[in-house]
């Protein structure tokens, strides 16, 4: 009794014992440090050993925050800033050990190469061109009076050049997947490895056969030490009789009739692709619309002239005897006439800039245009004179 007494008595002690063994416990050893030392208060992670400032962090966020506006939240700008830092911290390094550098004139020319730059009426001179002088002036000026935007465009040409370097290492990466360091090695001995000879080149056709003498056992012998240069592959020699198979005037006659008598099975089918079938038919069933110029035009006007169901023929086409069915038959125009009433507004293309009117009231301009055409088309023409005549430059005609 004597000692839980003593046990009570002390229970705060207890606590705080049992409390620390549990925070050594669930502490990783190797943190014990970095917990207590003050350094490392303002740093949120470490890369390769370099350690990542909560300041630098908080810079890249604001940065991206800015560039991405609101389409994004606060957790995704977080996670896709934090890869963004892991990246180009692990680039650098492979980038300083390449020997990898992106001077300012490349970083240049992709700016004023750009699409977005090059088709800005603000950078063009006077015949619509892209004016590099202009454009130089922009970026002095917003250098010079507004921080915010020269930032934005600092961090897009600091970007460039990251993207650059990053684009040439990985297309070294590549390159080197392709030959290994042997190959390349050989590649090199071969291309800076130059010899030099001399020699002397009598051609054996400035010496007169009649001071060679030649016998059959020296030729023979020739033959024999060299068996494999006059070795060929067996072949054959074949001769062949070829007979066309080409129907006659009697066959065509007999096959026309076949043919033929299926003409009234044929207009009695529900189903022409199982008849066709069912009959052995050469060519598939043809089930969309046909022009009288894509037709026999032997038989094109047979054909159109016809009734739904009528059959035609049989009728010799591109080697075949054929039989068209009328599955249906309907009109199509060729060209359509359209009258149009455009109303520009501001924000809209090719526009000009007198234009006041908003898409809502053009909208709303077209929509009363439209009831009044609906209850009699025949006002059209002249809503469409009345409206051009008022305001030529809001409103314009197409015919």
């Amino acid at each position: 009794m004597a000692v839980l007494s003593k046990i009570r008595e002390r229970s705060m002690f207890l606590i705080i014992i049992i409390g620390l063994a549990l925070f050594a416990f669930v502490l990783d050893p190797s943190t014990l440090g970095d917990f207590f030392n003050s350094s490392k208060i303002n740093e949120i992670g470490e890369i390769d050993g370099e350690a990542i400032s909560r300041q630098e962090f908080a810079s890249e966020l604001d940065s991206y925050k800015q560039q991405a506006g609101s389409n994004v939240s606060e957790m995704q700008a977080a996670k896709t800033v934090w890869d963004n830092i892991v990246r180009k911290k692990i680039y650098k390094k492979q980038l300083d050990e390449a020997g990898i550098t992106i001077g300012e004139a490349d970083v240049w020319q992709q700016i004023v190469n750009a699409s977005f730059v090059q088709s800005n009426p603000e950078y063009q001179n006077e015949a619509g061109l892209f004016d590099e002088g202009k454009f130089k002036q922009f970026l002095a000026n917003e250098k010079e009076n507004s921080t915010a935007l020269w930032s934005q465009w600092s961090n897009y040409m600091n970007q460039i050049r990251d993207n650059a370097e990053r684009t040439t290492f990985n297309n070294l990466v590549a390159a080197g997947l392709g030959a290994s360091l042997k190959e390349g090695e050989n590649e090199h001995l071969i291309d800076n490895t130059k010899l030099y000879s001399q020699f002397v080149y009598v051609p054996y056709t400035t010496i007169a056969d009649s001071l060679v003498n030649i016998s059959k056992s020296e030729i023979q012998d020739y033959i024999n030490n060299n068996k494999a240069d006059f070795k060929v592959e067996a072949s054959r020699d074949i001769s062949y009789v070829k007979f066309n198979i080409v129907a006659t005037s009697q066959d065509e006659e007999a096959i026309k009739k076949d043919v033929a008598s299926l003409i009234a099975d044929f207009e009695k089918a529900t189903d022409n692709s199982i008849f066709l079938s069912e009959n052995g038919s050469d060519l598939g069933l043809n089930n969309e619309f046909q022009y009288k110029n894509f037709v026999n035009q032997e038989n094109a006007d047979r054909i159109f002239a016809g009734n739904k169901n009528e059959i035609v023929g049989p009728y010799k086409d591109k080697g075949y005897f054929k039989l068209s069915k009328i599955t249906d038959v309907v009109s199509m125009p060729d060209s359509v006439k359209a009258n149009h009433i455009l109303i520009p507004y501001v924000g809209g293309q090719r526009v000009g800039s007198d234009i006041t009117r908003t898409e809502e009231e053009a909208k709303k301009l077209a929509d009363s245009i439209l009831k009044v055409v609906k209850r009699s088309d025949r006002k059209f023409s002249a809503l469409a004179k009345s409206f051009l005549q008022i305001n030529q430059t809001q409103i314009k005609v197409e015919n």
